[in-house]
């Protein structure tokens, strides 16, 4: 009897290996052609409400009011300042940084619009959307829209925290 095996070798020839990975880089490619721009308006649109959510606890946190001013294409959290015995009344001020990013622009795909109005072109210091201390926030919705596509996502508020999102599909 003969102690050694006569087994033949095996494993994958270089071209079975290959050929797998040029499969596999096909399949990552066609995902990547379908699935960005919907998974990144996704991520942007989850980014977003838990923004808004940060800003709600912030206000009561703090017991004081927050707002977030938004135009176009860019958004700015805002507290409101103290009133000051020389100033008339307080005013907004941008939120001091936290740990979430308290200004930033929207995504260049997307437009949006409040409560089904266009937002103003520029970025003033003035919220369309606020936060009191008590919890309660502004009613409103939020939509975020492709113009070439029609799809995007909805934030809406019924006067407190938690933000509804909604993903808007293409009109039919």
């Amino acid at each position: 009897m003969n102690a050694r095996p006569t087994a033949k070798q095996r494993g994958f020839t270089l071209i079975e290996v290959m050929l797998v990975m040029a499969i596999a880089a096909v399949a990552a490619m066609a995902v990547m052609v379908f699935l960005p721009e919907s998974a990144s308006q996704q991520q942007f649109g989850e980014r977003f409400r838990a923004l808004l959510e940060y800003a709600a606890d912030r206000a009561v946190y703090a017991h004081q009011p927050v707002g977030i001013a938004l135009s176009e294409g860019h958004y700015q959290l805002l507290q409101l300042a103290p009133s000051d015995a020389q100033a008339k009344r307080p005013g907004w001020l941008p939120l001091k940084r936290g740990r979430y990013a308290d200004n930033g622009q929207f995504p260049d795909e997307l437009v949006v619009a409040l409560n089904g109005r266009p937002l103003p072109p520029v970025l003033s210091l003035v919220p369309q959307v606020y936060f009191l201390p008590d919890g309660e926030t502004s009613v409103f919705t939020l939509t975020f829209t492709q113009p070439d596509t029609g799809e995007g996502f909805t934030l809406t508020s019924s006067g407190g925290a938690p933000f509804e999102l909604q993903k808007i599909g293409r009109p039919e």
